[in-house]
């Protein structure tokens, strides 16, 4: 296994409509703006383990990400298909009823 480091920040914040601060741990440092406030708690960097991957375990994973692509394609153009054979039943029997 490899050994990875990473730096962690804890920050409190809070928006201008807020009453309470938030505290949360991210990877990313942000800043105060106009409209929310961040305070610094302190930084921490953390060591883990990272499994071994192999290629075909990366190959797999991107693999389903391509069908579940595919998939919510499919949903997406099977719904517009539905939604434009429904306009044009109502257009057909709009025709019928007018002749």
């Amino acid at each position: 296994m490899k050994t990875m480091k990473a730096k962690l920040y804890v920050q409190a914040s809070k928006w201008n409509w807020e009453e309470e601060f938030d505290i949360a741990v991210s990877d990313m440092k942000h800043e105060s703006c106009s409209s929310r406030v961040v305070v610094d708690v302190c930084e921490r960097i953390v060591s883990f383990e990272i499994p071994e991957v192999s290629k075909e375990m990366l190959i797999a994973g991107e693999v389903d990400q391509i069908e579940r692509a595919i998939q919510t394609e499919l949903d997406r153009s099977l719904k517009a298909v539905n939604q434009l054979n429904e306009r044009k039943a109502k257009l057909l029997s709009l025709e019928f009823i007018e002749a």
